[in-house]
C-alpha cells in the first residue's frame, strides 16, 4: 500500500465478514481503499471481498469463492498460497501504483 509521501505500507490482516469496517480504518489512516489489496482462499473470505477494488483468490481456494469469478474487480490467481498474492499483486501492477 501506498501511503502519504509516497512510503509503502503492507499489512496482513485476518478479516471476516463486511469489509466496511475495513475500509473506514484505512480511510481514518488518510489510505484510499483502492490502495489495499485483499487475498482470500476460505469460504468466509468471499464476502470481504465484495465491494473492494482489488480482490485476489487463491488458486488453493475453498469451491464456494468460484461464484466470485463474475466480478471484474477480483483476480483468480493461478497459484495458491503466498505464490498466489505475488501474482495477484504483479495482475494489478499493485507496487508500481
Amino acid at each position: 500500500m501506498r501511503g502519504d509521501g509516497g512510503r509503502r505500507y503492507e499489512a496482513s490482516l485476518p478479516l471476516t465478514g463486511d469489509a466496511t469496517p475495513l475500509g473506514n480504518s484505512w480511510r481514518q489512516q488518510g489510505i484510499p481503499l483502492e490502495h489495499i489489496l485483499v487475498a482470500a482462499s476460505q469460504h468466509g473470505d468471499g464476502e470481504v471481498l465484495r465491494g473492494l477494488p482489488l480482490g485476489v483468490v487463491l488458486a488453493n481456494h475453498d469451491p464456494s469463492l468460484d461464484e466470485l469469478r463474475h466480478q471484474r474487480s477480483v483476480f483468480f490467481a493461478r497459484c495458491p498460497q503466498a505464490w498466489g498474492i505475488l501474482e495477484g499483486m504483479d495482475h494489478y501492477r499493485f507496487l508500481s501504483r
